[in-house]
C-alpha cells in the first residue's frame, strides 16, 4: 500500500488501496483479462451506480447512451493520473508478490509477467467505440451489431463499457507503461 500510494495523488486511488488483498485481487484481474474472462467479479467496487443504458438514434438505431459512460470517468481519471515510471518501479519491487499470488491462484509453473503481457495486449487491441456503434436487443440486454465487436472476448467487451473517453485514457497509460 505504501508503494502504491506514491503512484498518484488521486483520491479514488487512495480509496481503492484501502481494500484488502490488493495483490491477489490485481493478480486475479490480470489472469481473467489475459484469458479473456471478465474481471468484473473482482472489480465490483468500481462499478458505477447506474447500469448500462442504450438510447435510440436517428433511423431507429440503438446505441450505447453516452451519458452512461460518465460513471466510469473517475476510474479513467484515476488510471490516467498514475505516474508510469513510478508504477514500473513499484511493479519491479512487488513482482515476487504478484508471482506468488499467481502460483496460489493455480499456476504452479509461474509466469505472471507473461499473463500481464497478454492482458495488456488484450486491452490495447480493443477498438475505441464510434458514436454510431449499433446495438441489437439480445436475451436480457444488448449485443453489438458489428461482428468484430461482438467477437471480442468478454474481458474486452467489459472494457468497452467504460466508454470511448476512458478506453483512450487507460490505453494511453498502458502504452506509457
Amino acid at each position: 500500500r505504501q508503494i502504491a500510494a506514491s503512484l498518484s495523488a488521486h483520491p479514488a486511488l487512495a480509496r481503492w488501496l484501502s481494500r484488502s488483498a490488493l495483490v491477489r485481487t490485481l493478480t486475479a484481474v490480470v489472469v481473467n483479462v489475459a484469458s479473456g474472462e471478465t474481471p468484473r467479479p473482482h472489480l465490483e467496487f468500481l462499478a458505477p451506480k447506474q447500469r448500462f443504458r442504450a438510447t435510440r438514434r436517428p433511423a431507429r438505431l440503438i446505441a450505447p447512451d453516452p451519458a452512461g459512460f460518465g460513471g466510469y470517468d473517475l476510474f479513467g481519471d484515476a488510471v490516467a493520473s498514475v505516474d508510469a515510471s513510478a508504477a514500473a518501479t513499484a511493479y519491479r519491487a512487488l513482482s515476487p508478490l504478484f508471482e506468488a499470488a499467481y502460483v496460489e491462484l493455480g499456476h504452479p509453473e509461474g509466469g505472471f509477467q507473461g499473463a500481464l503481457d497478454r492482458a495488456i495486449r488484450a486491452l490495447l487491441a480493443v477498438p475505441v467505440l464510434r458514436e454510431d456503434v449499433e446495438l441489437v436487443p439480445h436475451a436480457i440486454g444488448f449485443k453489438y451489431a458489428d461482428p468484430g465487436l461482438e467477437g471480442l472476448t468478454p474481458a474486452q467487451k467489459q472494457f468497452l463499457r467504460i466508454g470511448p473517453r476512458n478506453v483512450r485514457l487507460v490505453q494511453g497509460k498502458l502504452r506509457e507503461l
